[in-house]
């Protein structure tokens, strides 16, 4: 009988359930505070939750709405509110429920007290000093508690990246008096003793370990430092050798305060191969292919070899490097390339071999290098001065020191970024040269983002020249404008000095600008206005030559595609020039 009627009764209360009344709750507003502190009020109220659900019975909203005061101060503590008021309502309406709070947050709790301490060997270390300097809430600041918890991670992370293992809070609190609207931070660290790098082990290496210890560029006993670690994983990726690398300290190997390195790799794919054809207004139609040897031998010697066949260049350039990695400098390189191009102004086929030295130089790509330059050459329109009649034979050895240096967001399309660049290089007639010359010059791209998608593109390059004899200077070491990467709205090479029969014969010095702005309509098509001016020059008289005109851009998965159609502005007539490019910006 009891069971009997202890069914009969939930069966009523089944029954009963779909009759609880229900009104759909139309919304909350939150009155009195604006910003962050409203959007964190609305993420902890419970009741938004379940506006418009027309699943929930009247009876548990006006339970949520009960509830809504308390979770409203706790969602501002966190900002150092503590006497927050706050006017409730909830009101029906014939369509539902509309419930509002009308906050009124208080003055807010300030630091009196701000107690930071570093305990042990770490006390008087000065990176750990200067972050407990900077810590983000000072005396008379606003209570903010995700600035301290911020403020107190920063100071583990570091302490950790610094090697205090055994680094311990003896002292954390945050003591808040409402009534005086104050706090006081205390933040007490024993850091314990700081632990040191010990042998380095490599796991997975295609090289013997011989090799691999000549990318160890700290010694053991060294002072623990994460940075330390992340360098020699960025030195190991930066070779090519490795399709991965992950180096890790075994803390738990330590012997004493000395903490091994365990370094493990992943071979990359030992060949590249790579073909592709292109167009360029300056080059014509071009096939091109290389293949690279990411190690040659067990030594890490590498091989590339690059060849293109084209309307106006051909050639072939092969590079064989052998990797240092002492100190600075990263490797030695061997080359030898011959090329041969034919424009508007100048045939020339030219043979070089080359020894140079790869480096980094603070933050610089560094290259110092010596070249033997043999030359065959013929200066194409009008006729030849006496001494240049016909084709002309140029020998040239010569050293060439070049600094470059490149930063940008995005490696294909960049957004911002910029690139500098600068070289010296000189011979004499007396070492192997027809000629003593002496050149130094410098250039710079810089990219900005401007309205929405759009950017602003700025180039430069400068150069000059002393020569003994200027005429016994292959073309290829003399300066030239006009053409898809300098003046647009001329011809390739066609900008410089010209004899007294009209010949171009190059010039002694470069200066050239340029100002493009790109407007993008959509993530991949839009247009570019640009104007560039310069010329290459022989005397201090400098006539600049100027070209404007427009652009469709196209942004591929290889880079920016660029059709422009230039005007020769300072030209009688203003004769138009396409130039097509593909590549990147940088």
């Amino acid at each position: 009988m009891p069971g009997i009627i202890f069914r009969l009764l939930l069966g009523l209360c089944l029954l009963a359930a779909p009759l609880a009344a229900r009104a759909v709750l139309l919304g909350v507003t939150v009155q009195g505070i604006n910003g962050e502190l409203k959007e964190n009020v609305e993420k902890q109220l419970g009741i938004v939750q379940v506006i418009k659900d027309d699943r929930i019975p009247d009876s548990h909203v006006a339970w949520l709405h009960s509830r809504a005061p308390e979770q409203i101060r706790e969602a501002l503590a966190p900002f150092g509110y503590y006497r927050v008021k706050v006017d409730a309502s909830l009101e029906e309406t014939p369509e539902g429920l509309e419930a509002t709070y009308r906050i009124n947050p208080g003055p807010p709790v300030k630091v009196i007290v701000r107690d930071l301490v570093l305990k042990g060997p770490g006390g008087s270390d000065a990176a750990l000093s200067s972050a407990l300097a900077s810590f983000p809430l000072r005396k008379g600041d606003v209570l903010d508690h995700r600035k301290y918890e911020s403020g107190k991670r920063e100071i583990q992370r570091l302490l950790a990246e610094r090697g205090y293992f055994d680094a311990e809070m003896t002292e954390h609190a945050v003591k808040v008096d409402p009534d005086a609207l104050s706090a006081e931070i205390h933040l007490h660290f024993d850091t314990g003793p700081r632990y040191r790098l010990g042998p380095v082990q490599f796991d997975g290496a295609q090289f013997p370990a011989e090799f691999m210890q000549r990318f160890v560029q700290f010694d053991r006993g060294e002072p623990y430092d994460q940075s330390t670690l992340l360098a020699l994983q960025k030195t190991l990726l930066d070779t090519d050798y490795f399709a991965s690398v992950n180096v890790n300290a075994v803390r738990d190997s330590a012997q004493g305060l000395e903490v091994p390195v365990r370094v493990t790799v992943s071979p990359n794919k030992r060949n590249i191969y790579s073909a592709g054809v292109g167009y360029g207004t300056d080059t014509g139609a071009r096939v091109q292919g290389a293949v690279e040897r990411r190690w040659v031998n067990r030594r890490g010697h590498r091989l590339r070899v690059e060849a293109q066949v084209g309307e106006r260049k051909s050639g072939v350039d092969a590079q064989y490097g052998i990797p240092v990695h002492r100190g600075n400098v990263q490797q030695y390189a061997l080359g030898a390339s011959y090329k041969d191009e034919q424009s508007d102004t100048v045939d020339s086929r030219g043979a070089e071999l080359s020894v140079s030295q790869v480096a980094r130089w603070r933050g610089w790509d560094r290259v110092i290098a010596l070249k033997a330059l043999v030359e065959r050459f013929k200066l194409r329109t009008g006729a030849q001065p006496d001494a240049l009649k016909g084709t002309q034979n140029a020998t040239v050895l010569y050293p060439v020191a070049r600094l470059s240096k490149t930063r940008s967001n995005d490696p294909v399309v960049p957004t911002r970024g910029w690139e500098l660049q600068a070289y010296v290089r000189g011979g004499l007639d007396s070492l192997l040269s027809d000629t003593s010359f002496a050149q130094l010059g410098a250039g710079a791209k810089l990219i900005l983002p401007a309205w929405g998608r759009d950017r602003i593109l700025l180039r430069a390059d400068a150069a000059t020249t002393w020569a003994d004899k200027f005429e016994r200077l292959p073309p290829s070491l003399r300066y030239f404008a006009g053409g898809d990467y300098s003046v647009r709205g001329y011809d390739y090479q066609s900008l410089a000095p010209t004899n007294d029969q009209g010949t171009v014969i190059g010039g002694k010095y470069l200066l050239v600008g340029s100002a493009e702005y790109e407007h993008m309509f959509t993530e991949h098509w839009g247009m570019a206005l640009f104007s560039d001016a310069g010329n290459a020059f022989s005397n201090t008289r400098f006539n600049p030559e100027v070209g404007t005109g427009v652009g469709l851009r196209w942004r591929s998965p290889v880079g920016m595609v660029r059709v422009d159609v230039a005007s020769a502005v300072t030209q009688p007539g203003n004769p138009l020039q396409l130039h097509v490019v593909i590549g990147p910006d940088l």
